[in-house]
């Protein structure tokens, strides 16, 4: 481990309380112990309740906030997400295809869409969303290795394929296969000896205060929680971690002997720009507990492809002015307020507002109230004189016009302001052709391009940098491609069989590991169908196909 001076580590101390302070003030807070939100943080109440209520106080009446979530963020991923590959000279224009055949196989394992889908619900709800790429360790543990053990990794893969065709020659009996060591599972999609792509969540995301955007921060980094059991079991930790004494738990209900499994480790991962790295980033892990601080790692990034960060930034509405950009749902949680509270109104007045029903005493008797107020069906009420005069219903106005009218406004606004059309919003649309629903989707088009630019070069950012730990980490010759389609359906066990690509030869995993290419996600893959406009199409087709003086014409 690289040295860590007393000096340097209460310089990192105070980065990183620098660095939280910071982003709860820029960004917010969103911790649900104490109900302490503020800032994006309560965005997700406003999702969650629709408006910012602590948890089981009530609800909006409408919940405007998920219902703009759920019809804008499926318009901006990709539904089939798909890499093509592009070659940069002409010698790699045979292995292109086959590093995009190799990415493909990882986009579907590392379950990219479902991880993507909570970034780009991050970025429209609270202002940006994060994702990490790296390799996994066979102990599960998500850091780095250093040079030493990369070196020994390799080391041991060609000795066990050297031992492999001595046992296919039969010049060698097969050893007994040695137990695995431990898997810290700390994430559910995570694979050891795989690449990794997890969500990162934002309000545990460290940012340079000393910067404007992630590029020319100087460090990155996050914080979670670890339990002490699994800090003090990882390899890669130094001794420090026999030292961490966390808070006391009460040990009447808890087992001395179990006592670590309980107490938990806050833990800081600093990845900084180091130029005496051979990589440029060097990884830091700082542990707090009880008020104690120890180092437990501290590295040279290994990833020697890899350009800039292994995590990945998406925003959209990102400026160079100020380091956290302001969420979309920011921007509309004011004419959030304003629906609920006049849709509130408008429910208090119906509510109050109902029909009342007069009496004149002096010609009701007793047994007439009563009859009156049972409110039975058939009731025979006897009243003294004319009924007309005795019993009067007075219908109130309910509604008032006006504050329907400000409900159609705000609501202009809504889509005004998160570029959605009242069709998408709604579900309805006044539009009589398909011309004019396409007109009516014209202006929120040129809202999403924006939108669906940012997660697509977001998706690539995170291709180029899953490529660089495949090409580096990864046995390309282990990979098994499928092809995507059946061959044929076997006669006896009338079950497809399945078409795989051919093995990766060991010329062409070196040609992969040594090429250079340009990786985008398919366009297509973003692109979806209008609803409305396919609806209005159809209809009109109806009408033409029914029309008798077409028919004649035909």
């Amino acid at each position: 481990m690289l040295t860590l001076k007393d000096d340097e580590l209460r310089r990192w101390i105070v980065e990183i309380d620098d660095a939280k302070k910071f982003r709860d003030t820029e960004f917010g807070e969103y911790r649900r112990k104490g109900n302490l939100t503020t800032g994006a943080g309560q965005n997700l109440d406003y999702f969650d309740y629709g408006s910012n209520v602590p948890e089981g106080r009530g609800r909006a009446p409408v919940n405007l906030s998920f219902v703009l979530a759920k019809n804008i963020i499926p318009l901006l991923f990709p539904q089939r997400p798909k890499v093509l590959g592009f070659p940069t000279n002409k010698n790699e224009a045979a292995s292109a295809p086959i590093a995009a055949a190799v990415l493909n196989h990882f986009v579907r394992m590392l379950k990219l869409k479902a991880t993507d889908q909570q970034a780009v619900f991050d970025t429209w709800t609270l202002g940006y969303g994060v994702t990490k790429v790296g390799y996994l360790a066979e102990t599960g543990s998500d850091i780095e290795r250093t040079q030493k053990e990369e070196r020994k990794r390799l080391r041991d893969r060609i000795k066990e394929k050297v031992e492999d065709a001595l046992v296919t020659l039969g010049m060698k009996e097969k050893a007994d296969e040695e137990e695995p060591p431990p898997v810290s599972l700390d994430h559910e999609f995570l694979r050891s000896e795989n690449p990794y792509l997890r969500w990162v969540d934002p309000f545990d995301f460290l940012l340079d205060p000393k910067g404007r955007s992630i590029t020319d921060c100087g460090w990155v980094g996050e914080e979670y929680r670890r339990t002490l059991y699994s800090v003090r079991r990882n390899p890669h930790y130094s001794k420090a971690k026999h030292e961490l004494k966390p808070t006391p738990l009460d040990g009447d209900k808890i087992p001395e002997t179990q006592m670590e499994r309980f107490q938990t480790v806050q833990l800081h991962e600093i990845h900084y720009k180091n130029a005496d790295s051979p990589t440029g980033i060097t990884v830091l892990i700082l542990a707090e507990a009880n008020t104690q601080w120890k180092a437990l790692y501290h590295e040279h990034n290994v990833y020697e492809y890899l350009q800039g960060w292994q995590y990945s930034l998406l925003a959209f509405n990102k400026h160079n002015h100020r380091l956290y950009p302001v969420s979309d749902l920011t921007q509309v949680r004011p004419l959030i307020n304003q629906f609920n509270e006049t849709f509130t109104a408008i429910l208090e007045q119906v509510q109050k507002f109902v029909s009342k029903i007069v009496v004149d005493m002096d010609k009701l008797d007793p047994q007439g109230e009563n009859a009156l107020m049972s409110g039975e069906i058939g009731a025979i009420i006897k009243v003294k004189g004319d009924v007309r005069t005795a019993v009067a219903a007075i219908n109130l106005e309910q509604l008032s016009s006006d504050l329907v009218q400000l409900i159609e406004r705000i609501l202009d606004l809504v889509v005004l302001v998160t570029g959605l059309t009242r069709a998408q919003l709604t579900g309805l649309t006044t539009a009589q052709t398909a011309t004019e629903a396409q007109i009516g989707q014209g202006g929120t088009t040129n809202r999403r391009i924006d939108q669906s630019d940012a997660v697509l070069e977001f998706v690539n950012e995170q291709v180029d940098k899953l490529w660089a730990v495949i090409r580096q980490f990864v046995d390309l010759e282990t990979i098994q491609l499928l092809s995507g389609e059946t061959d044929y359906v076997e006669e006896e066990t009338q079950l497809p069989r399945f078409s795989f690509l051919p093995e990766i030869t060991p010329d062409q995993a070196n040609a992969l590991k040594h090429g250079e290419y340009r990786f985008d996600i398919e366009v297509t893959s973003l692109q979806r169908p209008n609803l409305e406009i396919l609806r209005k199409q159809v209809e009109n087709m109806a009408v033409v196909l029914t029309n008798a003086a077409i028919h004649q014409q035909l």
